[in-house]
């Protein structure tokens, strides 16, 4: 949808229907002037989990310590380097080797879904929402990338909002939606128009 058309509004009231219903969510929003900042997004929707994490009693804190480090381990230090909050949960990590840049990227992808897969189950599934992703960087379009293409990927909704008045098809958004639709992935659209003056004078007599 266009600027104003309300994407943010109708996602943060989907959220608060999700969390109604058991569902763990959390936001990030990619940014205009940021675009030099890899994962800002991801990293704000972690910060969110996190914050949620920390105010559960010491028990279920160490009971995710126990978790994600297991999971993580021998790179836990990787999804700290990215989201630092996350040591106040798994404590101090030991480092993690340098690798050349294809294999440190690959290291990162894979310790990224896996620390994914740890917050979605059945009985509490996992709700991100990504906005503005049409100011996502190189690097979070690959991610998202990676996560669609993983298989165990299961009890996890990703829900986007983005201008689409702002790519065309040669976007790197343009071609993930072309990746994810080819792969066969279960991937859906909706796009908001403006309110129509029939819409707004219901609103407005609704009041």
């Amino acid at each position: 949808g266009y600027p104003g058309t309300g994407k943010t509004s109708l996602a943060c009231r989907f959220l608060e229907y999700a969390e109604g219903n058991n569902a763990l969510c959390s936001a990030g929003k990619f940014d205009q002037n940021n675009q030099d900042m890899p994962y800002i997004a991801f990293v704000q929707a972690f910060q969110g989990i996190i914050r949620k994490i920390l105010m559960e009693d010491q028990q279920v804190i160490a009971w995710w310590r126990e978790k994600i480090v297991q999971a993580l381990h021998p790179n836990v230090q990787v999804m700290v380097d990215i989201v630092p909050e996350l040591s106040l949960i798994v404590g101090p990590q030991p480092p993690v080797p340098d690798l050349p840049p294809v294999e440190l990227q690959n290291r990162f992808d894979a310790v990224f879904v896996k620390l994914l897969q740890l917050f979605g189950d059945q009985k509490s599934p996992l709700v991100l929402f990504l906005d503005d992703l049409q100011w996502a960087d190189f690097s979070s379009i690959r991610l998202l990338q990676q996560i669609t293409r993983e298989k165990n990927m299961k009890h996890i909704m990703i829900v986007g909002a983005y201008r689409d008045n702002a790519i065309d098809a040669a976007h790197p958004l343009s071609r993930l939606f072309d990746s994810i639709i080819q792969t066969g992935q279960n991937i859906q659209i909706v796009t908001l128009q403006p309110l129509e003056l029939v819409h707004t004078n219901q609103l407005i007599g609704e009041l």
